[in-house]
């Protein structure tokens, strides 16, 4: 496993993507490798290290694509001792 981090988001009006370029940005900006894709476009999880995946929040409720994206992420993360998990 590398040490590069995946920034994945949903986005409807572009609000949330932008937001993701910019952890993506500050991430990088400190040394490591970022990726930043949207949650519909990440095919595999076994490059990364760690991943922050995000989607927008409207009246308390998110979207419920992002929220199976999550899961899938969780599911899917490659077996070892060391990956995290950031939801946000």
């Amino acid at each position: 496993m590398s040490n590069k981090i995946l920034v994945a988001y949903a986005s409807r009006t572009g609000s949330t993507a932008e937001v993701a370029k910019a952890i993506g940005n500050t991430l990088a900006e400190s040394g490591a490798q970022v990726d930043v894709l949207p949650m519909q476009d990440i095919k595999d999880l076994a490059p990364y290290q760690a991943v922050v995946a995000g989607c927008a929040i409207r009246g308390g409720n998110g979207c419920r694509r992002p929220c199976n994206s999550c899961r899938l992420i969780r599911r899917h993360w490659p077996k070892s001792p060391s990956p995290r998990f950031w939801c946000v």
